[in-house]
């Protein structure tokens, strides 16, 4: 089906974004972290030009940052509400995917409409950078 295709297209398309978008948030966030805490150890005093306390620090950081991504990585279902929400679809696109497996006249029909209606969105209004 046509309308499945374009509707499971365009959710992959807002699911990159938004882990592109999620992957640079928190790689900033990691990034701050890691910095301030070499302030901490320049402010302290410590052996600072030993290599192993920066890196240790900015490792920690990195592997802080990887599991705060990954506790926040939504599925397909929660990816569809955020673009229902955000788009103003009232969850056209989220009902859709959840009746997916579905068959019956209502249900092909609200596979059709948010199909056609995910031909025309575009993912970056669901998912600005």
């Amino acid at each position: 089906m046509p309308e499945t295709e374009s509707l499971l297209s365009f959710l992959a398309h807002v699911r990159r974004r938004y882990v592109t978008t999620e992957l640079v948030r928190n790689g900033m966030t990691a990034l701050t972290f890691g910095l301030g805490g070499l302030v901490v150890l320049l402010l302290a005093g410590t052996q600072i030009f030993d290599w192993y306390w920066p890196a240790a620090l900015f490792a920690g950081a990195a592997v802080a940052g990887i599991v705060q991504f990954r506790r926040r990585m939504p599925d397909r279902y929660r990816i569809a509400q955020i673009a229902d929400h955000r788009l103003g679809l009232h969850d056209a696109l989220s009902t859709a995917l959840n009746f997916l497996p579905e068959n019956g006249p209502l249900v092909e029909w609200q596979r059709a409409r948010a199909g056609r209606l995910a031909a025309t969105l575009s993912a970056g209004h669901a998912v600005p950078m």
